[in-house]
């Protein structure tokens, strides 16, 4: 329904960008989309390396599989 606020994600969430910790802006629910979708909004480190960088994510638990990279510049 909108205008409705999003539920919180119970479990902890947690980043890295290149080894570096992110600060997690959000993580729960994706607004549009699919019930069970979740995202996750990090800030990248200002001193995170360039290029093709490995990111790592975990909420509760869980850890994302190895490979996930995003490029930077």
């Amino acid at each position: 329904i909108v205008g409705l606020p999003l539920p919180a994600l119970r479990l902890s969430a947690s980043a890295t960008v290149g080894g570096l910790a992110a600060e997690v802006v959000y993580a729960g629910p994706a607004p549009g989309l699919i019930a069970g979708m979740l995202q996750m909004n990090v800030r990248i480190p200002n001193n995170a390396p360039t290029g093709d960088v490995p990111v790592a994510v975990r909420i509760g638990g869980a850890v994302s599989r190895d490979g996930v990279t995003v490029a930077l510049k």
